[in-house]
């Protein structure tokens, strides 16, 4: 059965939307509708107080028209019977309150500015809130592998990040908004004069706009099409801004090839969008000259009923000012684009938000002391979203609970979409995980990934102080995150900076300072090592030690492993010098286990561990004589 309340809330829903075509918005009457349906969520006394602001700006205009048409129509007999006579005394008073009208008239704009900004910041803080909540709500990642979610995401970055959005969105509708409810009231105080010419006068108008409109928004609807094309413009972009790709797009001389690349893209995507705002410019001009024929009409008609005595002076001065107020309708600025755009924001983000998945938390066993026992992928099989073949296939791997294991393998192998899985990133296309014989699947997803912590051979360099880079939840404790730090060997760096733990780790702030690659790799280690302070149960290392060098790295795991004895530790390396030191080591191929077991152990089967580790010493010992020679 249907809900009465909602039907009745969807039927008002259609009603304000059709309130606000006749207003003059067509296609984006459901936008706006959703934009306002928003502003009471963002901050209801800015609302309340921007509605009074509205109903007061579209009420003053009129009613000055009205004040100026009596002040008109009282000059005479009030000149005649001078200041001091009744009608002196009426036209002083009708002109004090056509200045006041004017006044309000004057103030109108900052007021609305004063009430509409905050509540667009406001608005856009909500909305981008909600975006940021969307994208990081699924435990997993592979939505931001989404080729139509990422549309929708680059389509909503205009809310809260520089675009256009409701901080830019709200004034602008307000603006409009005010003047086109003003101009139905100057319609109103026309059709006293004639209600068809106030009709046609209107109707007309609006028929006019809505052309010009409808090409706009087609204009736009094309540049949304073309989000892909927008995407790889901006990101040619950001290849010639951000400092990480400056140092290649020079040596290997890219610069005119970027250009060139970024000019291609960006024409591509807006070609079609310029031909089509082509053509709504000479819709403006075709319809300018027709509403100049229009008002020319509606002022002969005013002019003979003048002349024919029909009305006064005063009505004549306050219809011309009607007949002008009604123009306001049809009126076509920036600020329909600006509303246009932030409607299509406003939408692509309410699209992510739908579009993303939800997670579904679990109350299951409590995970705050597992692994207990083991993990164990069990026949587990997987393919990335979009892949045409499997990463892993008929994966079955036990992780014994507070022991250390090395996983290597080539490249492709599978080694970091294993420890995917087991963060829950991703979840197996088939076979299950288990932690103490429990499917992960059956564990609260937040909570289990509270107990790991894992450092990636990408491993993210926050632009944060020193300290949220070490201790992103918050430094607690000061002591246990100089502990951290120190186990790393990143504690003399830290408090060697200028500012100390408050360093900002890039260059491009005040107070801020850049580290060296090795230097980094130490900071995200400490970070490992604190959340195993804090916690963690699980520690991955996937290659983070890529720009140390041997011994430094391999001093480096020794401590490492002496200090996280006890803990499940999963190392993935390509250097056996680290590799060796983990209680057992896992050999993947092809997306399956073929080897397993103590590195002495792998050795003397002679296998493929066996001889990838012959391999790389054979390597070291052609490097080592020739090292000796040159120093």
């Amino acid at each position: 059965m249907d809900d009465p309340g909602g039907g009745g809330g969807k039927r008002w829903g259609t009603v304000k939307q059709r309130l606000l075509r006749l207003l003059g918005w067509d296609r984006s009457a459901g936008g706006i509708y959703r934009l306002i349906r928003l502003l009471p969520r963002a901050s209801l006394p800015l609302t309340l107080v921007l509605g009074f602001v509205v109903i007061l700006g579209a009420l003053v205009p009129n009613l000055f028209a009205i004040a100026t048409g009596l002040v008109v129509g009282q000059v005479a007999d009030g000149i005649a019977g001078g200041l001091s006579s009744p009608a002196g005394q009426r036209l002083l008073w009708t002109a004090v309150a056509a200045g006041g009208l004017f006044v309000l008239q004057e103030l109108f704009g900052p007021l609305s500015l004063l009430a509409s900004f905050p509540l667009g910041m406001k608005a856009e803080q909500r909305l981008a809130d909600d975006v940021m909540r969307a994208s990081l709500n699924p435990v997993g990642i592979s939505h931001l592998e989404d080729p139509a979610i990422l549309d929708s995401i680059q389509q909503a970055r205009g809310i809260g990040a520089g675009g256009t959005g409701p901080t830019e969105t709200v004034p602008a509708l307000v603006a409009l908004g005010t003047l086109r409810l003003a101009s139905i009231g100057s319609a109103v105080i026309v059709a006293t004069f004639n209600v068809w010419l106030a009709i046609a006068l209107v109707v007309f108008r609006l028929g006019i706009r809505r052309q010009v409109f409808r090409q706009m928004k087609r204009a736009i609807d094309l540049v949304v099409g073309q989000t892909q094309r927008m995407r790889q413009a901006n990101y040619l972009r950001n290849l010639a801004l951000e400092p990480a790709s400056a140092k290649e797009i020079r040596v290997f001389g890219m610069v005119r090839w970027l250009l060139d690349r970024f000019d291609a893209a960006w024409h591509s995507a807006m070609a079609d969008s310029w031909r089509e705002r082509r053509g709504s410019a000479r819709t403006v001009v075709r319809g300018g000259l027709l509403v100049m024929v229009a008002d020319i009409i509606a002022f002969g008609l005013l002019a003979r009923a003048a002349t024919r005595g029909e009305i006064s002076v005063g009505q004549l001065t306050t219809y011309i000012q009607a007949v002008f107020g009604i123009a306001r309708i049809g009126i076509m600025s920036q600020q329909d684009d600006q509303i246009a755009a932030g409607v299509a924001s406003l939408d692509a983000a309410l699209k992510v938000q739908k579009s993303v998945p939800p997670t579904t938390r679990v109350s299951g066993k409590p995970t705050s002391s597992m692994p207990v026992e083991s993990i164990r992928f069990e026949d587990v099989s997987f393919r990335y979203p979009g892949g045409h073949e499997d990463v892993l296939d008929g994966f079955d791997l036990e992780i014994p609970a507070g022991r250390s294991l090395a996983v290597v393998g080539a490249n492709g192998a599978g080694k970091t979409t294993l420890v995917k899985l087991l963060s829950r990133l991703y979840d197996p296309t088939s076979g299950r995980i288990t932690v103490d014989g429990v499917d992960l699947l059956k564990l609260d997803p937040y909570e289990w990934q509270a107990r790991m912590a894992a450092i990636f051979q990408d491993f993210v360099r926050y632009q944060l102080p020193v300290s949220a880079n070490v201790a992103p939840g918050g430094v607690t404790d000061l002591d246990t995150v100089r502990s951290a730090a120190a186990q790393a060997g990143a504690l003399e760096i830290i408090e060697g900076l200028e500012h100390g733990w408050d360093t900002v780790l890039d260059r491009r702030y005040q107070r801020g300072a850049e580290l060296s690659g090795g230097q980094w790799q130490r900071v995200a280690l400490a970070r490992a090592l604190h959340a195993r302070a804090a916690g963690a149960g699980v520690l991955v290392l996937d290659e983070p030690t890529a720009n140390l060098d041997v011994r430094a790295e391999a001093e480096l795991y020794d401590r490492f492993l002496e200090l996280t004895e006890g803990t499940t530790t999963i190392l993935i390396s390509h250097r056996f010098s680290t590799v060796r030191r983990a209680d057992n080591v896992c050999v993947i191929d092809a997306g399956k286990v073929i080897e397993l077991g103590s590195h002495a152990e792998l050795v003397s089967a002679g296998g493929a561990y066996a001889r990838m580790f012959e391999l790389q010493a054979a390597r070291f010992r052609e490097v080592e004589p020739e090292g000796a020679l040159n120093g």
